[in-house]
């Protein structure tokens, strides 16, 4: 039976039988995958780069790095306190998301879990600031086997970048920047799309983020005690005083024609932070509404145009309402709300349901009236969805309006920058009935989006879009929305025979992965054309289309539920679609991010796809459309801006700020108990300035006055412990102070809290205290000292808390303030409140330096790789090491211990093992670099401890590299394929401060591979001298095609494309990543891939993968009867003609052979056989394999395997092809009498091109 189904049939059925490397056992499966496989991830975790103060340490448990707050104060990251966690947690409990301590840019796509944050595509981002202050954070990322590359910046600046892609289990990276101010920090995570694993691999998880401390021996620990912060709005309040040199207002949109009744507006008065109003208050404020005049018109931004309203309001009510934060100097005011109720005639009825209006309001003052703290309105950050189209604005004239005043002169307001707009924070009600809607008006500068259907290839398309809106209450009456016709080069707009109906339906929200999309239809209805009232707007889209405005009642009300998420979508059916109207759903906008979800589109029934435009940033398309309600006859808010609330950065403390200046009339001590000889090498205090509201200090003491005392404890006339005699003073010149946070004074809850600073001092040697054996109570004094003598306007208080450890309330002594050696303490008294059971004590810490630490990390990736002896014997890199110290101190690197492994003979194939300091840290062996010491392995998979003779200094925080190499003995002899590698299982390290032995961390750490084979020879030696089964090792060889999904094979050819081969991994090896054009080294065996022995291959026992690789190889362009060729060593011949006649011989091929390269031939399509997926090319060599096709008659050209394999489209017969691929060499014929027959296989379908005649089915 000389048939290609017969043949394809055994060669699928031996290259499926089981075995290592064996074919599918179908030609239904060999064939069912359409084009390459895409690569698989990468093999582990990379790091692409890092700033030379980061450090990227891999593979950490995941525990180790997951944290919850709040802290209990022992958690350690790699060695060094965490102490504080920014949590990135995602939880789905309310809208929108929370994200914890982070936020992000697209919070409608972005997920998570309950540990993680999941960015899920290029573009997305994470950021989160920390409170705490430090000079050293942490970013804590895990990745598996669909994720991306992962960019990391702290304060702006790329600290890191790893490809997160790696299999599962996943794989965390932990990520430590050193050597930062001793500040806040802002910490950003962006996805920048796929890495080396391709498309679809984009995503970044987010742990969280920690501020780090150098480890300590805490030998007292007094913390300031947190307390919830008291309520505060975000924004400062601009000046707006009536008949002053500035009044401010804001625009906002009027959506119905019901009046204003009502009207809120929040303010305070300027550096007033008590809770009850100023004694200088206003006598009313006038309030006025303008017109509007849009931008463009006469300046770049909007602004009022005339007053058309306007009120004065005394009977208004004021209450407190917590604090505004002011971002421009980080300061506290007393925020009250203000209510005012008009009477009927005070009604403002707008002319129009629609429209912008401004309003004003201005605090009026008696005349002659002096005012130290003049009213301010609350500015808000400017919500970039809000209907109001601009800022608010500062009038400068007129600042005293009244009806019909005209603005003349003043600014927007802005702040930190012009892109960084603010509005006021007010609300307008109304008592009056009146419907809802939801208005989504048109965007005259977008040009709108094809929604109609059209004639494609015999059958109708079309296009259906949809937008989503949330139900603010009452059943649906009417749907309104907004289009336009695309216009041709003659700008006629494309009507063809017009609009038959609309198809409109009304669909529950689906909360669709990966983003929202319409659900279950709840309406549809057909809408003739003559019932929507198309009328022309006056407005044009950008490409001069006319705009026309569309409205459906519906027969019946719809009804929706309050907070309901719905969509809407719409379809223009055309009266013919031959001539279809190319009708526009006009756009309302295209942002970052959309009102609610962004707007979809549905191909001809297809799934729905988001409208999204470019990127950085993607921009999401919202539609035009209004959907209105029924009568609703509650209050209603026609606008609502109320202040942002804000937990200002930092956190707050509870407890006050005791006066401690030296030589006034009191300092401030506390007692501590010591229980441990370790000196007291670094002392930590928290203190503020009296009366002080902001981050930045006012004049800072010159130095500190810190002072160890005796303790005299509670006894006999003595019912309160203190102070005894001074044993140890110590002078704080060169202290260290940041922000730490805010006080809230107990004692009085509605002052403005006072920052709170941290104060650190790390003390020379020479001034450690080091204190008496056993167990002892002492004291610390700690007071600000001022060079001129003058106790300033907000003099240095030290930072008060609850008492809870130490044995006896803080003190503040009255004499001495000035300290002097050996003076005793002579007066004083406890600090308590509000009664004496109540005790109070300083926040303070002292601690004491811990040895330090050697941490040992991979520093440049040595690749496993073959080995085989070179002239000259060079050394081999096996490892390349990163070898950090602690902040703690400098420390000495003195030895490395190697345990061996492998399948060599340790002793007697390594001549030496040698361990050099990499002096330009390039992770290659230079004539720079410095031999430290070498060894040699006593027995096979023995151990050798190298210690070294100049041991290395690292500093403290620094690091340096290292080299390990193995010198080979150039004499092994014997089989390829036996290993060599080790493991760093030990080391050694002394401190350079403490002279004791240091910790050492991250061990153990595996070398690279070393695999000894023979010298390499190219393809074609193998093929034409190595017998089947005989050992090969191919070196160097470029990648061609992978067919592992589907044969269990890849191809490889020489880069000058002399010859190629197939390629069968071992099963351990058949899912590793592997691209066209990487560079493969083989080590393996050759053989036939079937029995009928056509096509030579290699079964390979080792396998190593350059990635990226080389340029991909360019086909060999050969017409069809030079392709697959004649007999080439134990590659045997293909046929040229099976069926030579009655007693002729069947015709061999005599040209070079190319089965197993990458080539291209061309010709016309001869034939089909749609079962098997194949068809056969001729250009005119009338090549005849022995098969015939489904009509009985014989093939005439080169077969060609489909991609899509049996049932795939084919190329039409007549058609003229280019067709690259691999060629192989499969058997055919009748059992016992099998001849090798070529057999083109493409890789994709993109390797198939037209030339001439119909198109190729795609």
């Amino acid at each position: 039976m000389h048939t290609l189904i017969a043949g394809l049939q055994r060669w699928a059925a031996v290259r499926g039988s089981p075995g290592r490397g064996r074919w599918p056992a179908t030609l239904a499966f060999v064939c069912a995958v359409l084009g390459l496989m895409v690569a698989a991830p990468a093999s582990a975790l990379t790091v692409i780069s890092h700033s030379a103060n980061t450090d990227v340490i891999v593979g950490v448990p995941f525990n180790s790095l997951e944290f919850e707050n709040p802290l209990t104060g022992l958690e350690m990251v790699q060695g060094y306190d965490l102490i504080e966690w920014r949590d990135a947690d995602y939880s789905l409990m309310g809208w929108p998301p929370s994200f914890d301590d982070w936020t992000v840019n697209d919070p409608f796509k972005i997920d998570g879990n309950v540990n993680e944050i999941w960015l899920r595509q290029r573009g997305h981002s994470a950021f989160t600031s920390t409170t705490v202050p430090g000079s050293i954070v942490s970013i804590h990322l895990v990745g598996d086997d669909n994720d991306g590359v992962a960019q990391v910046m702290v304060d702006g600046a790329e600290v890191a970048r790893l490809d997160m892609n790696t299999p599962q289990p996943p794989q965390t990276a932990c990520i430590i920047v050193k050597g930062l101010p001793n500040s806040l920090h802002n910490i950003e995570v962006h996805d920048l799309g796929p890495g080396a694993a391709g498309a679809g691999n984009d995503d970044v998880a987010i742990m969280g983020a920690g501020v780090l401390r150098k480890p300590v021996a805490v030998k007292w620990d007094q913390l300031p005690e947190d307390r919830e912060p008291p309520q505060a709005w975000f924004g400062w309040n601009e000046l707006s005083v009536h008949g002053g040199r500035q009044i401010a207002a804001d625009d906002w949109r009027c959506d119905t024609e019901d009046p204003v009744t009502d009207i809120h507006w929040w303010g305070s008065f300027l550096n007033w932070t008590r809770p009850e109003p100023p004694p200088d208050m206003p006598s009313h404020f006038h309030i006025a509404i303008w017109t509007d005049v849009p931008a463009g018109q006469d300046e770049p931004w909007s602004h009022p145009g005339q007053v058309i309203w306007e009120t004065d309001c005394y009977e208004f009510n004021i209450t407190p309402e917590g604090f505004d934060f002011d971002p421009r100097d980080e300061s506290f005011e007393t925020c009250f709300r203000f209510d005012q109720v008009l009477n009927e005639q005070e009604w403002f009825r707008q002319t129009t349901q629609q429209g912008i209006y401004w309003i004003s309001i201005a605090a009026v003052y008696p005349d002659g009236m002096v005012v130290e703290h003049p009213w301010g309105w609350k500015t808000r950050p400017r919500d970039p969805e809000s209907l109001a189209p601009d800022d608010a604005v500062r009038i400068f004239i007129p600042t005293a309006p009244r009806l019909g005043a005209q603005f003349e002169k003043g600014e927007p307001i802005f702040w930190p920058s012009p892109e960084q707009s603010w509005d006021l924070a007010f609300e307008l009600t109304t008592g009056g009935a009146g419907g809802n809607k939801v208005l989504q008006p048109p965007d005259l500068r977008l040009p709108g989006i094809h929604a109609h259907d059209w004639s494609g290839l015999m059958m109708r398309e079309w296009s259906t879009l949809a937008d989503d809106w949330i139900c603010m209450g009452g059943a649906i009456v009417s749907f309104e929305w907004w289009g336009n016709y695309e216009i041709d080069e003659l700008g006629r707009e494309k009507r063809g025979q017009g609009i038959r109906s609309f198809h409109l339906s009304i669909h529950r929200n689906s909360w669709g992965i990966p983003y929202m999309q319409p659900g279950p239809e709840l309406y549809g209805v057909d809408i003739p054309f003559s019932m929507v009232n198309e009328t022309f707007t006056g407005m044009f889209n950008p490409e001069g289309s006319p705009i026309y405005h569309y409205e459906f009642v519906l027969p019946q009300p719809f009804p929706q539920e309050i907070e309901g998420w719905y969509w809407l979508d719409l379809t223009a059916n055309s009266n013919s679609l031959l001539a279809p109207a190319y009708w526009r759903w006009q756009e309302h906008s295209r942002q970052p991010y959309p009102l609610f979800a962004s707007a979809v589109q549905s191909l001809s029934g297809g799934p729905w796809k988001q409208l999204k435009w470019g990127s950085d940033p993607v921009r999401y398309t919202d539609l035009a459309f209004a959907v209105n309600s029924g009568i609703s006859t509650a209050p209603i808010i026609k606008w609502s801006q109320p202040p942002v609330p804000i937990v200002p950065p930092g956190r707050f403390f509870n407890g006050w700020n005791e006066r401690s200046v030296r030589g006034s009339d009191q300092i401030v001590a506390d007692d501590w108990v010591c229980t441990g000889e370790r000196p007291v090498t670094d002392i930590h205090w928290w203190g503020s300035f009296i009366g002080w509201s902001r981050r930045d200090p006012p004049k800072m003491p010159d130095a500190f006055e810190i002072a160890i005392w005796t303790d005299v404890p509670v006894g006999p006339g003595q019912p309160w412990s203190h102070p005894g005699r001074v044993i140890h003073r110590i002078i704080c010149e060169d202290f260290r102070w940041t922000f730490a946070g805010w006080d809230v004074d107990p004692r009085n809850p509605a002052a403005a809290p006072e920052a709170c600073f941290l104060f650190e001092q790390d003390l020379k040697r020479e001034d450690w205290f080091w204190q008496r054996p056993g167990t002892n109570i002492y004291w610390i004094s700690i007071s600000a000292m001022y060079r001129d003598g003058q106790e300033p306007e907000y003099p240095w208080g030290w930072k008060l808390r609850p008492r809870r450890e130490s044995p006896d309330d803080a003190v503040r002594i009255f004499k001495p303030t000035i300290i002097l050696p050996e003076i005793p303490f002579q007066a004083g008294e406890p600090i308590f409140w509000p009664t004496e059971r109540e005790s109070w004590d300083a926040a303070f810490r002292l601690t004491s330096v811990l040895p330090g630490d050697l941490t040992f990390d991979i520093f440049k990736v040595v690749r496993d790789h073959f080995w085989w002896p070179r002239p000259g014997n060079p050394p081999n890199r096996m490892m390349s090491l990163k070898v950090s110290a602690s902040a703690t101190e400098a420390v000495f690197w003195d030895t490395i211990t190697l345990q061996a492994g492998g399948t060599g003979n340790d002793a007697v194939d390594i001549l030496s093992v040698d361990v050099y300091l990499d002096v330009n840290a390039n992770g290659l062996l230079d004539a720079a670099d410095v031999l430290l010491g070498s060894g040699a392995y006593p027995v096979d998979n023995g151990a050798v401890a190298i210690a070294f003779a100049a041991p290395p200094l690292i500093p403290a925080g620094g690091s340096v590299a290292a080299l390990i190499v193995y010198q080979m003995n150039p004499a092994i002899g014997g089989p390829g394929g036996r290993t060599y590698w080790f493991s760093v299982v030990a080391a050694s390290g002394t401190g350079q401060m403490t002279g004791a032995g240091v910790n050492i961390n991250g061990l153990p750490l595996t070398s690279a591979r070393k695999i000894a084979v023979r010298r390499p020879v190219p393809i074609g030696h193998a093929k034409k001298n190595v017998a089947p089964g005989g050992e090969v090792f191919l070196e160097g060889k470029v990648v061609t095609a992978d067919f592992r999904n589907r044969f269990s094979i890849f191809y490889m050819e020489e880069p000058d494309r002399s010859a190629g081969i197939g390629v069968v991994p071992p099963p351990e090896l058949l899912s590793f990543p592997l691209s066209i054009g990487d560079v493969v080294h083989v080590l393996g065996t050759t053989g036939y891939y079937e029995a009928e022995q056509t096509e030579l291959i290699i079964m390979a026992k080792e396998l190593l993968v350059e990635h990226p690789g080389a340029a991909p190889i360019v086909a060999l362009k050969l017409n069809n009867r030079d392709t697959g060729g004649g007999v080439f060593g134990f590659q045997p011949a293909v046929v040229d003609d099976a069926l030579p006649g009655p007693g002729n011989p069947r015709v061999l091929s005599q040209r070079l052979n190319n089965v197993g390269s990458l080539i291209e031939t061309w010709g016309t399509v001869t034939g089909q056989n749609p079962g098997l997926g194949v068809f056969w090319l001729d250009d005119g060599s009338n090549l005849r394999d022995g098969n015939r096709l489904p009509t009985g008659a014989p093939a005439i050209g080169v077969a060609v395997l489909m991609p899509g394999g049996a049932g795939a489209p084919l190329p039409p017969v007549g058609s003229f092809l280019r067709v690259t691929g691999i060629m192989f060499a499969i058997p055919a014929g009748t059992p016992g009498d099998t001849y090798p027959m070529r057999l083109l296989v493409p890789r994709t379908t993109s390797d198939i091109i037209e030339v001439v005649g119909p198109g190729i089915p795609r």
